[in-house]
């Protein structure tokens, strides 16, 4: 598990997970000077953190209007933030971004419903989005770091989290807290994510030429 873990940690230069980061925010960047005019570009990041973006800011080559969206406001300190629950985005109003960035978020919203209201929202309040999650089809599941846990049936990966450490997660001795980060995770399949976002392109990242995750973008 911990040969899992570094190959997946975010913050270890060079492995495969960070490979593929950097790739992923080169894409942004061109992305963003593909849209950008003479005003500042207005960016909304559902699920930012300034751990990511005090890593990343600097390699933006113009200024940008960035804001964090997060329910915890020490991880978004540093930054203009807003300080909402992403399963509450649809009570954002009146806003208006140029781009909405979000990466690995959509798929911790617990249900398709919520997946759908946060699509939704994500439309209405902006121009242009950059969405990143992980693929369905990935054998690999990202947060528990156990092949084809995703696939499962909930009560074989219920029985999982309740007997073994998995992923990034302590092992649940709890029935109901495990069943509640069972829950807490949907990953979607492609088709979902062309129906929740029906004009945008869809790109693929892969490994070992199996696809990884998408990048949903307009």
């Amino acid at each position: 598990m911990k040969i899992l873990q570094k190959y997946a940690a975010n913050n270890i230069a060079g492995n495969f997970s960070a490979k593929i980061r950097n790739k992923r925010m080169a894409f942004f960047i061109e992305f963003l000077e593909s849209i950008k005019t003479d005003k500042t570009l207005k960016i909304l990041d559902i699920g930012g953190t300034n751990y990511f973006w005090d890593l990343w800011l600097k390699n933006i080559p113009f200024t940008i209007d960035l804001t964090l969206l997060n329910i915890n406001n020490e991880i978004t300190k540093g930054y203009k933030s807003i300080i909402l629950d992403a399963n509450e985005l649809y009570k954002l109003d009146k806003l208006d971004y140029d781009v909405v960035f979000s990466n690995s978020l959509i798929e911790h919203l617990t249900t398709y419903e919520n997946q759908i209201k946060f699509a939704e929202t994500i439309l209405r309040i902006s121009k242009k989005h950059f969405i990143q999650t992980p693929a369905f089809i990935f054998p690999l599941e990202p947060h528990f770091l156990f092949p084809f846990f995703h696939w499962f049936s909930k009560n074989i990966r219920v029985f999982l989290v309740q007997h073994f450490n998995l992923g990034w997660y302590k092992k649940q001795d709890n029935l109901g807290e495990a069943k509640k980060l069972v829950d807490e995770i949907r990953i979607l399949k492609k088709k979902e994510l062309k129906d929740l976002f029906p004009n945008s392109k869809i790109v693929t990242e892969k490994m070992f030429f199996i696809t990884k995750s998408y990048i949903i973008v307009n």
